[in-house]
């Protein structure tokens, strides 16, 4: 009697065990599904926010001749091969530049097409935001995830690595400025 209650305890305790994998495995699963689509999300409005850039310089070094303010390097991180972050973190730049450079020229006239094109950047930033956070907000999960018992079980046996965040300039100048 007495080995049968063991017996009894010992499968009850290892059938919960393989309950708590299997429903973290389903986690992992679920978290790398939602990664998995943001990034092919984020690539995609990074290449056309690459593109929108290049149509934009092309618009405004036409107007404006101050070589100070050339943004024609844009077109040369077409040919380079950066990851998402690094390709996020390099439009944002050209991003506030093209910014400053038509708000610094309020008198330039743009035509109905070009106009377009900025707007069309201005909708392409703001999804590559809302993507971003959608990124940040499931890999800041995920991460939990590795590093939480019994999950971080689950991620040694798959070999599950801590996620890289796309870095939020807002977030690293209130760092600056706590300093």
């Amino acid at each position: 009697m007495f080995i049968y209650i063991i017996l009894c305890v010992l499968v009850t305790a290892i059938s919960i065990f393989v309950a708590i994998l299997v429903a973290n495995m389903n986690k992992f699963k679920e978290m790398n599904t939602k990664i998995s689509i943001a990034e092919d999300d984020a690539n995609q409005l990074l290449q056309k926010k690459l593109d929108l850039l290049i149509n934009i310089n092309e618009c405004v070094n036409k107007k404006i001749k101050d070589k100070e303010n050339d943004l024609s390097s844009v077109i040369e991180l077409k040919a380079t091969n950066l990851d998402k972050f690094q390709l996020n973190t390099e439009l944002s730049k050209y991003d506030k530049t093209i910014l400053e450079l038509t708000d610094f020229n309020k008198d330039i006239e743009y035509n109905d097409d070009e106009l377009e094109i900025f707007d069309e950047l201005a909708d392409t930033s703001i999804k590559c935001l809302s993507v971003e956070k959608y990124y940040n907000d499931n890999v800041t999960k995920y991460n939990s995830l590795v590093k939480a018992f019994p999950a971080s079980f689950v991620a040694k046996l798959k070999h599950y690595k801590s996620k890289v965040l796309f870095t939020n300039e807002k977030e690293e100048i209130f760092e600056i400025l706590k300093k």
